[in-house]
């Protein structure tokens, strides 16, 4: 579970998060669903969860190079992110969690213009 709340926040934000915060954040969502994926967690979390955690994060006085501030909605989240493309996770997206996604070709063309253009 450390590893699975550490590992969010470095990829969510780009800090290095310390043992304590982690430990504030396994108590906080100890009841969140949890699936183990070989030798690793997958933990489930609402939007609410998130909004959660970044209220804690804003709480604790957590700086990212990701953001001027830390995002107090899912909103600010995504749109306010600074790209990195040296990180693992450059850009934050929702997409809908259904089976059989299908994306349109237009927009998978648009993506790749985007992505070209770049």
């Amino acid at each position: 579970m450390h590893t699975a709340i550490r590992e969010t926040l470095e990829e969510l934000f780009n800090i290095k998060p310390d043992i304590e915060l982690i430990n504030n954040i396994i108590l906080i969502f100890s009841n969140n669903k949890t699936i183990l994926n070989n030798d690793y967690y997958l933990i489930i979390y609402s939007f609410d969860n998130l909004e959660l955690l970044l209220q804690l994060l804003q709480k604790n006085n957590i700086h990212s190079n990701l953001y001027d501030k830390i995002p107090s909605n899912i909103s600010e989240l995504i749109f306010t992110r600074k790209i990195d493309i040296n990180i693992e996770i450059s850009h934050l997206c929702l997409l809908p969690l259904k089976e059989n996604v299908q994306l349109n070709s237009d927009f998978i063309q648009d993506i790749n213009y985007f992505l070209v253009q770049k």
